[in-house]
């Protein structure tokens, strides 16, 4: 007669035999969620640093003016990168596609045309005047603003 033991016997291989599949699986699969993730970081990356790159280029727009829309200067790329899958899925393609939206110029230096050679706490007249100009509704005020930013400004 069978001892208790002896129904065991075999049974610990057994269960490795049928789990060990499964944690194969579990573990390529981890590999290329992980894979997919690092292709996923990459793409970001390019597709931000190509945007910066296109920045320089941009349209800037109304200069200045107070109905411009900052984004019709908006620079966009997109990147698209394969991520090699593995034997678990042969058939299967999996891509890592970004896009990436920087606006395009923000009106530094090269937009807005300072006049050199202002002294400390001298406003900067002649763009506000720009700005003022494409207010439409300001009708007479503006000359007279000019009249009188005119009288102190200090030469």
């Amino acid at each position: 007669m069978p001892t208790r033991q002896n129904r065991r016997r075999g049974i610990a291989t057994l269960e490795f035999v049928l789990v060990f599949p499964l944690l194969m699986a579990l573990v390529a699969g981890l590999f290329l969620i992980a894979r997919a993730d690092t292709r996923k970081t990459l793409t970001a990356t390019a597709a931000r640093n190509e945007a910066w790159k296109q920045r320089a280029n941009a349209n800037p727009g109304l200069v200045l003016e107070l109905g411009n829309d900052p984004i019709t200067s908006a620079v966009s790329t997109t990147q698209t990168r394969n991520v090699e899958r593995g034997p678990l899925f042969p058939k299967d393609t999996f891509t890592a596609t970004t896009k990436f939206t920087a606006t395009g110029r923000t009106w530094d230096y090269r937009d807005v045309p300072f006049r050199p050679g202002r002294g400390p706490m001298n406003p900067h007249l002649d763009e506000l005047f720009m700005i003022a100009k494409s207010v439409t509704n300001l009708g007479g005020i503006l000359n007279n603003v000019a009249g009188i930013a005119g009288k102190l400004v200090v030469p």
